[in-house]
């Protein structure tokens, strides 16, 4: 009997220990490629790996907060079209995951759709609410940057700016312009405003 569930855990072990995940973790193995910059299927556990081994003062992934904040500046042993950012809401009726790719910031094309997500898992499973969860003025083509330790999401219209280098444009982002906060079964949209200018 050892034997056989020894096996089994080495043919499937995602299947196995499936229920030992946390819904962040579930999320970057079942999740389709296009919402998480393109990661393919087998690098996945390579990439949770990889951002284990980061120190408490550089933590790309946050199991406790439940938050992802994926950036490289170097080769990685995995292969992503952007940044990646990541945040679990908590729900009784099933958590909702965002996933969020600024590729702007990678490719200096201007923002579209596709690149902000967000899914309801419940017992294990993961369904596109893009479109019914969010609130009446929101764009999905804006940043979304959710806060680590709090459910919410600063998110605002990137801008487009002159390339030093001369080569067309390329698109940042600016300072939030609202928040979207969870209240625990749906986001309230909240307008921020600019902080007073310092004093001369």
């Amino acid at each position: 009997m050892k034997l056989f569930l020894l096996l089994l855990a080495i043919s499937c072990p995602f299947r196995v220990f499936s229920e030992t995940l946390t819904v962040i973790e579930q999320a970057l193995h079942q999740l389709p490629s296009a919402a998480l910059a393109d990661l393919p299927g087998e690098e996945r556990q390579i990439f949770i790996d990889e951002m284990l081994k980061d120190g408490p003062r550089n933590m790309r992934l946050d199991i406790e907060n439940q938050f992802l904040e994926y950036y490289s500046d170097g080769e990685t042993p995995f292969h992503m079209s952007s940044m990646l950012f990541m945040k679990v809401f908590t729900d009784a009726n099933g958590d909702i995951v965002l996933c969020h790719m600024p590729k702007p910031h990678a490719d200096s094309k201007a923002p579209r759709l596709g690149q902000t997500f967000f899914f309801r898992s419940t017992d294990g499973h993961f369904v596109d609410v893009t479109k019914s969860i969010l609130p009446k003025g929101v764009d999905t083509k804006w940043m979304f940057q959710p806060r680590r330790a709090k459910p919410e999401i600063e998110l605002g219209p990137y801008k487009k700016k002159k390339r030093n280098d001369g080569r067309g444009y390329t698109y940042i982002a600016k300072s939030p312009t609202a928040l979207l906060v969870w209240t625990g079964h749906k986001f309230e949209l909240t307008k921020l405003t600019e902080p007073p200018p310092s004093p001369a």
